[in-house]
C-alpha cells in the first residue's frame, strides 16, 4: 500500500548540540535569528551535520519509514510580512538532507509556505493547494499527516483541509508528544474516534481565533451530531463579530427561547441593547444605541489584537473612528449616512463660515479637502472632556494631524490601514506597538469601559462547554 506523509516542522525540530536553536543562541549570546542559524548550518552541513540531531519526526520516521515512499515537510518562507526570523525554510532542507541520507527509499520534499502563519484565511487555502497538487501528482492509497510543528493556526489550517479532502479510509494521523528533551512518544489517533474528536478539536480552535465561519462549517459536517441551538449560537457569534445586526439581534432573540440559552447573560444584555462598556458620562454625546455599536466595534478590535490579527485590528479601530465622528457631526447637521458625498461637499463649502478654527486651520495647508481630518476639525467644536480626550487620540493617530508627523518611522493609523486594505501589506505587531499612539490607542477600550474579559471569549466557552 503506498503512502504519503505530511508534517509541518517548526522551530524545535532539531537539536544544535544538544540543544534547541533558540536556546543555543541565547545561551551563548548569538545575535543570529533561528532563520539566519539555521542558514549557516545548510551553508556549512558537512561540517556542522554531526552536531545537528533531528527530534520528533526521527521517531515517527522509525516507525513508518517502510511504509511510505514520499514525505512531504512544510516550511515556511513568509512573504510581505516584517518578521520572518523564526522561518523554517532552511531546517526544512536540512531535515530534508539528514532523512534523505537515513532513508534513500524515501522521496523528501521540502514544501515551503510562503503565506503569514499566523493568517488563518490564507493558511486554509495554501494548505488545500498543496495538498490537492500532491494528491495529484503522486500515486497514494493512504496519507499519514503528523502534528510536528509549526504554529496553531498552521496545524488548525492542515488538519482541517486534510479531514474534509480525504475519507476516513484515507487518513492515519499521528501526534508526537515529547516526553524529555530530544525523546518523543508516538500517539495514533483512534480511526474511528478521530472525526469526532478532532472536529471538535477544530471547533475549539477555531473559536480561539474568532474563525467563525470554520466553526459553523466543521458543525455542518454530517457525522457530527451537533444541537441545532448550537449552531444557531455559532452563527449569532459569525453575524456579532462582523456586525450584521439585523441577523445577530433576530438570532438573540431566538436563542433566548431555548433551554440551553435562556439565561445566558451576554445574550440577555445583547438583546436588549445594553452596551458592553459603561455608558455614563457618554450621554450628552450620543444616544446608547450609537454607543452601544461603537463598543461592539472596538470590542472586536481587542479580539484581533489578542491573537496577533493586528492588520483587521486596525482596520476596527478606523472603523471605529469613522463611525465615531459620524455620530459627533450629526450634532451638527452633517448626517454622512445619508449621502456621504453630497453631505462631504456641503460641509466643505460651509466649513470656513461656520467653524473658526476651521479657516484658522487651513489657511496654511491650501484647498479645503473632504475626509477625516476635516471631519476631526469640525468635531472638535463639539466641547466636551470626554470628546475632547477621544478627538485628542484620533488626532495623534492621523497622517495628516498628528504631532508626531516628523518623528522617524511615524505611520499613521489611517497610512497603516489603506496598506493593509489596498495592497493587502499585513501589518506585524512590533510595527503597529512602535507607533507613539500605540499605548493611547489600546486607552480607547479603557475610555469607552470595556470590561477586562473579552466578551467572545465567555461566549466561546460557553459554546464549547455544551459541545
Amino acid at each position: 500500500m503506498k503512502k504519503i506523509l505530511f508534517a509541518n516542522i517548526g522551530v524545535r525540530n532539531i537539536l544544535y548540540c544538544g540543544e534547541y536553536i533558540e536556546e543555543y543562541l541565547k545561551k551563548n549570546n548569538k545575535i543570529n535569528s533561528f532563520r539566519d542559524f539555521t542558514q549557516q548550518l545548510l551553508n556549512n552541513f558537512k561540517e556542522e551535520k554531526n552536531k545537528i540531531k533531528p527530534i520528533i519526526l526521527d521517531r515517527l520516521l522509525e516507525k513508518i519509514n517502510k511504509e511510505i515512499y514520499t514525505a512531504v515537510l512544510f516550511s515556511t518562507d513568509q512573504r510581505n510580512v516584517e518578521r520572518n526570523d523564526q522561518d523554517t525554510f532552511y531546517e526544512g532542507e536540512i531535515l530534508k538532507q539528514i532523512f534523505t541520507e537515513l532513508y534513500p527509499s524515501i522521496n523528501f520534499i521540502n514544501d515551503v509556505v510562503k503565506c503569514p502563519v499566523f493568517d488563518h484565511d490564507q493558511l486554509i487555502r495554501t494548505y488545500r493547494s498543496r495538498f490537492l497538487d500532491h494528491l495529484k501528482n503522486f500515486q497514494w492509497e493512504k496519507i499519514i499527516y503528523c502534528d510536528a510543528g509549526g504554529t496553531s493556526q498552521q496545524k488548525f489550517a492542515s488538519k482541517i483541509m486534510l479531514e474534509y479532502l480525504l475519507n476516513e479510509e484515507q487518513l492515519e494521523v499521528f501526534y508526537i508528544s515529547q516526553v524529555r528533551r530530544g525523546e518523543s512518544e508516538i500517539l495514533k489517533a483512534a480511526r474511528y474516534e478521530y472525526r469526532g474528536i478532532i472536529d471538535r478539536e477544530h471547533i475549539r480552535q477555531a473559536l480561539n481565533i474568532y474563525a467563525y465561519p470554520s466553526v459553523i462549517q466543521i458543525m455542518d459536517a454530517e457525522k457530527l451530531s451537533i444541537k441545532k441551538p448550537l449552531k444557531q449560537f455559532a452563527e449569532f457569534l459569525k453575524f456579532r463579530f462582523y456586525q450584521a445586526y439585523p441577523k445577530s439581534e433576530s438570532l438573540a432573540r431566538n436563542l433566548l427561547g431555548t433551554n440551553y440559552f435562556r439565561t445566558e447573560y451576554n445574550l440577555i444584555k445583547y438583546s436588549k441593547g445594553e452596551p458592553l462598556g459603561e455608558y455614563r458620562g457618554f450621554e450628552k454625546i450620543m444616544d446608547k444605541k450609537f454607543f452601544f455599536r461603537l463598543c461592539e466595534i472596538l470590542e472586536v478590535s481587542r479580539a484581533n489584537s489578542k491573537i496577533g490579527n493586528i492588520s483587521h485590528s486596525i482596520l476596527n479601530v478606523t472603523q471605529f473612528i469613522e463611525n465615531y465622528l459620524f455620530v459627533i457631526l450629526k450634532k451638527f447637521g452633517y448626517n454622512l449616512r445619508i449621502d456621504y458625498d453630497e453631505t462631504m461637499q456641503r460641509m466643505i463649502d460651509e466649513c470656513k463660515e461656520n467653524f473658526e478654527n476651521i479657516k484658522e486651520f487651513f489657511n496654511n495647508k491650501g484647498r479645503i479637502k473632504g475626509g477625516i481630518p476635516l471631519m476631526i476639525e469640525i468635531t472638535r467644536n463639539f466641547n466636551n472632556p470626554t470628546n475632547n480626550e477621544i478627538l485628542d487620540i484620533i488626532t495623534k493617530s492621523n497622517s495628516f494631524l498628528s504631532k508626531y508627523i516628523n518623528e522617524q518611522n511615524f505611520k499613521g493609523l489611517d497610512s497603516l490601514r489603506n496598506k493593509f486594505a489596498h495592497e493587502g501589506e499585513i501589518i506585524e505587531y512590533d510595527c503597529y506597538s512602535r507607533q507613539p499612539y500605540f499605548n493611547d490607542i489600546n486607552n480607547l477600550y479603557n475610555i469607552f469601559g470595556l470590561p477586562y474579559d473579552i466578551v467572545y471569549d465567555e461566549m466561546n466557552n460557553k459554546l464549547i462547554s455544551l459541545l
